[in-house]
């Protein structure tokens, strides 16, 4: 069963101990996977880079069923008590509210904005964008062809979509967007599947639970693919 569990990572430099508070969804009482995921933000993920991850070590201090309504109330408790974003010895830019970590209507103080900036040093800054991988541009170039949309189109491929049980649900050919939309499907997600061979979608504990926070639980594994059995 899957849970929602705060941790705290605590990673031991030469020089100084960095904490970082978060949240992760995974099955209970497993502290190993816990501990396989590394945390996100700039200063913590920096630090990692700057230390390795060796390092750190994961402590669980609470768990929650997914349905439990005292999830938000017990992030933010912790992250005002212990003062996460402002002390120095946490890694946080935000509150931790377990869900996406932002609260709205929180102004950073100057301290924060020197972490971020910190953080910020050495990233891509102005108008200058990050060279496109050549699987994004032959990705945008299939869907120009009409790969997905485009009734009659000779370019347009049938792709099956399929539940986590491996049953046909939608066979799509030059209709791949007009089906998503009006089933309210995730085309984005099953785009990708198809793209990288029928890989299901939702399918990693930070998947399980955004399909969960958006309540797509439904098409969690589903998949798409033009071969009639992937698997």
């Amino acid at each position: 069963m899957n849970v929602l569990k705060y941790y705290i990572k605590t990673l031991c430099t030469p020089t100084k101990v960095i904490k970082y508070f978060g949240k992760h969804i995974g099955e209970k009482n497993n502290l190993v996977e816990c501990h396989a995921y590394r945390g996100g933000g700039l200063v913590w993920n920096k630090q990692i880079k700057k230390y390795g991850y060796e390092n750190v070590n994961t402590q669980i201090i609470r768990e929650f069923e997914l349905t439990d309504t005292r999830i938000e109330q017990f992030g933010l408790k912790f992250s005002e008590e212990h003062d996460i974003v402002e002390s120095p010895k946490w890694a946080n830019l935000k509150p931790e509210n377990g869900k996406d970590g932002w609260v709205y209507g929180v102004s950073h103080s100057q301290y924060t904005k020197d972490k971020i900036s910190k953080s910020n040093m050495g990233r891509l800054t102005g108008r200058k964008r990050p060279t496109r991988s050549q699987k994004w541009c032959d990705n945008m170039s299939k869907a120009k062809l009409g790969e997905y949309n485009g009734q009659n189109n000779p370019n347009a491929k049938q792709i099956n979509i399929y539940n986590s049980s491996d049953e046909l649900q939608f066979s799509c050919n030059g209709d791949f967007g007009i089906i998503c939309r009006s089933n309210s499907l995730p085309q984005k997600l099953l785009m990708y599947s198809h793209q990288n061979g029928g890989t299901p979608i939702y399918n990693t504990p930070q998947g399980i639970g955004k399909a969960i926070q958006y309540n797509r639980e439904e098409f969690i594994g589903w998949y798409a693919t033009e071969e009639k059995d992937p698997k």
